[in-house]
């Protein structure tokens, strides 16, 4: 199933989720450069250290935190830069009518 959402219906549907999901997708790098991304969402950190021990809250600022398979690391994609995602079996595409910031 395809569905078209907007950004922040993106980022409230990824930040919302709190089980241990795959996450795969492309968003586009302040750069214009198009990255494909795969990874999990909620996976505990392997390292044995506290959930939570970031110096902000990444919500806060719009980004979302997902684990990298390829790197073993976790990374931050800027939820204003997602254009498409594959969660729960469907793919949704951000489409945005306004050009523009997204206030957090």
């Amino acid at each position: 199933m395809i569905k078209e959402i907007t950004t922040r219906e993106a980022f409230n549907l990824i930040d919302g989720t709190q089980e241990e999901i795959p996450i795969s997708g492309m968003y586009v790098k302040l750069n214009n450069v198009k990255r494909d991304f795969n990874g999990i969402l909620n996976k505990p950190n392997p390292k044995g250290t506290k959930s939570g021990s970031m110096r902000y809250r990444p919500s806060d600022l719009g980004n979302l935190i997902y684990w990298d398979n390829g790197s073993q690391q976790y990374r931050t994609i800027k939820s204003i830069n997602l254009k498409e995602f594959v969660l729960h079996d469907t793919t949704y595409i951000v489409v945005n009518p306004k050009q523009g910031t997204v206030e957090f």
